[in-house]
């Protein structure tokens, strides 16, 4: 497993609206089909790959997403987003992946963005628990105890956060 992280540059923002986050967390699972999390925070992104080579699809992306900010905004304002694409960490056991896992899908906690990873819509986690669009294999210890797993922080709440319980009615149609 592998860990990339990008920056902005200093003082510049990757995105100003939502439509701009969705766009690039988006253009991240079109790219990296393979991802095991993923979130776009306002300065920098989290992408943990199953594997190492990827440095080339990031620089693309980045690549991508910058042009796209400069044509929405008008000129050249996204043409300097991004610092130079870094190396990615490697993730060396299967503890150290669960905790990167927790780790990129905390950090908006962390950041002090939202205070449940729920809330974060630039995320894979609501992915991983069933409640996002794209589907992740299922946690090994379940939906519930996984949410739990990584919602259990101090830049959270410490006990964890429920996982929302959808209730459906039942009607007849006729």
């Amino acid at each position: 497993m592998h860990h990339f992280v990008a920056h902005a540059l200093p003082g510049r923002l990757l995105f100003r609206t939502w439509e701009e986050g969705l766009h690039l967390y988006n253009l991240i699972l079109t790219v990296f089909p393979e991802a095991v999390a993923v979130v776009v925070m306002p300065d920098h992104i989290h992408i943990l790959l199953p594997h190492p080579d990827k440095t080339k699809r990031l620089r693309t992306l980045m690549s991508a997403h910058a042009q796209w900010i400069a044509h929405r905004r008008g000129g050249s304002d996204g043409v300097f987003l991004w610092s130079p694409a870094p190396l990615p960490e490697a993730v060396v056991d299967e503890q150290k992946e669960r905790r990167n896992v927790r780790y990129v899908h905390l950090n908006p906690c962390r950041n002090r963005l939202v205070s449940d990873p729920l809330s974060w819509p630039l995320s894979s986690h609501r992915d991983h628990v069933g409640l996002g669009n794209r589907m992740f294999p299922s946690p090994k210890e379940g939906v519930e105890g996984f949410h739990r797993y990584v919602s259990a922080d101090p830049s959270g709440t410490v006990q964890g956060t429920e996982m929302p319980h959808i209730r459906y009615e039942t009607f007849d149609l006729l």
